[in-house]
């Protein structure tokens, strides 16, 4: 029997936008989380544009809480972006369990798997996939766990510290996918 799951995914409204700010302390943090999207100081209009693209009849992202199933409380983000609807494939992204305190619990391993649910089962996805700083091994384990295959490792000059030169590319496809490995 199947324990039931610590968090559920809701949709990200632009109210939540202050807490997700407040779980950003530095630029190296934003980096690795967001990549190089957004500018720290992390601020609500950089959001806002993000936001605007989940409005619409098919939108190309789609953004979620994660709420804690026992305690209601918001305890991550995670987003599909890039969401292409005539070839059925997305980007993982932004994945975060936001208070430092939380992470390391399982609450990432249902976010993207909750995710991948909603984009295998609900949006009738094929493909998803995803970039992973290399120094990121943590991520990378969780990915590989649940099914993302290494397909690409790509290298970037940017005035960035040098570990975020490096990402490897992963994907996932609908056939591959195994929800019950969470």
């Amino acid at each position: 029997m199947k324990a039931e799951p610590l968090i559920k995914l809701e949709k990200f409204e632009f109210g939540d936008t202050t807490r997700l700010i407040s779980w950003i302390h530095d630029a190296d943090f934003l980096l690795q989380w967001a990549g190089p999207q957004y500018s720290f100081p992390l601020t609500a209009e950089q959001i806002g544009i993000t936001y605007q693209s989940t409005q619409g009849k098919q939108p190309k992202t789609f953004m979620y809480k994660a709420l804690d199933t026992e305690t209601k409380a918001v305890v991550g983000h995670v987003e599909l972006i890039k969401v292409n609807h005539t070839a059925k494939t997305a980007t993982l992204g932004r994945v975060l369990i936001g208070p430092e305190s939380l992470r390391r619990k399982g609450y990432g391993r249902e976010m993207v798997d909750a995710v991948l649910k909603i984009a295998f089962n609900q949006l009738k996805l094929e493909e998803v996939e995803l970039g992973v700083y290399s120094f990121n091994k943590s991520a990378q384990s969780l990915y590989e766990k649940l099914g993302f295959k290494p397909y690409k490792d790509v290298t970037y000059k940017t005035d960035s510290p040098s570990r975020f030169h490096h990402i490897v590319r992963m994907k996932l496809d609908k056939a591959s996918w195994n929800s019950d490995l969470a």
